[in-house]
């Protein structure tokens, strides 16, 4: 069996830090970084197709193991293509509040570049749109319908990081429909 933890946020709203400290040594990270940076640069977006890719191949071949999907998930068509890739795993999606502040996130990403962090340098105005789409999608009668109608989806929850302590709420869609 697999669980499947998909992360859903914009860049710097602490994707990447949680689950490097939420993973265990034998679990799986698969993230479109990752995949960039194997393709010569994690700031290089012309990999990006190629890089989402590379991570629905590596999905498609895991058979069992706890894995982690480090990518921003910000659409609906998405979360759709990754249950249809693994249909017979557990999935968590964990929501990343942060990034609702945009400058919050683009404050980490600079801090991240000025500390030679190997991170993609997300532009400004990406980071903006993206922490309004999170916004939008994380509120949207869409994303709770489907995530309902999907009986391989049980468990949402919401994390915010808080100076350096992360703290998780389980929402009211927990395991209400297994």
């Amino acid at each position: 069996m697999i669980d499947l933890v998909i992360t859903i946020g914009c860049s710097g709203a602490g994707k990447s830090t949680w689950v490097n400290k939420n993973k265990s040594a034998k679990d799986i990270v698969v993230s479109p970084d990752q995949e960039r940076r194997l393709l010569g640069s994690v700031n290089d977006q012309s990999f990006s197709k190629q890089a989402f890719e590379n991570c629905y191949k590596k999905l498609s071949e895991i058979k069992d193991g706890k894995v982690f999907f480090d990518a921003t998930s910000l659409r609906i068509k998405a979360l759709n293509d990754i249950v249809k890739i693994i249909p017979n795993a557990n999935i968590t999606l964990v929501t990343f509040e942060d990034s609702r502040n945009a400058d919050l996130c683009l404050g980490r990403i600079k801090k991240d570049i000025t500390n030679k962090v190997d991170r993609s340098n997300t532009p400004d105005y990406v980071v903006k749109t993206m922490s309004d789409r999170y916004s939008e999608f994380v509120d949207s009668k869409e994303f709770v319908f489907d995530i309902r109608r999907n009986d391989k989806i049980h468990i949402l929850s919401i994390i915010k990081q808080v100076t350096k302590t992360y703290y998780s709420i389980n929402l009211c869609f927990y395991n209400c429909w297994k």
